[in-house]
């Protein structure tokens, strides 16, 4: 189903939410990029390798219990999302 498909995982998904969607992934033939802490180590990789394209997932779920760092990771995982878009 995602054979020859890649991927990249937010650094902002729960934990546990991060296993099952890596499990999900590699059970259907797809691939995960390692960012490395960060959207230029992607580039870099994605530059020095034909892989394209990648498919960034950045929501697992909704969060298991409100807190106020929830609130301010939100605008930190939207200009992840921006980075590596562009």
């Amino acid at each position: 189903m995602f054979s020859g498909l890649n991927f990249c995982l937010s650094v902002y998904i729960n934990p546990d939410d991060r296993q099952h969607i890596q499990s999900l992934i590699a059970a259907a033939g797809g691939q995960i990029l390692e960012t490395n802490g960060g959207s230029h180590s992607l580039r870099e990789n994605l530059e020095k390798v034909a892989v394209k394209p990648c498919y960034f997932v950045y929501d697992g779920g909704a969060p298991r219990v409100f807190t106020q760092g929830l609130l301010d990771d939100l605008p930190k995982e939207m200009e992840e999302g921006r980075e590596y878009a562009a």
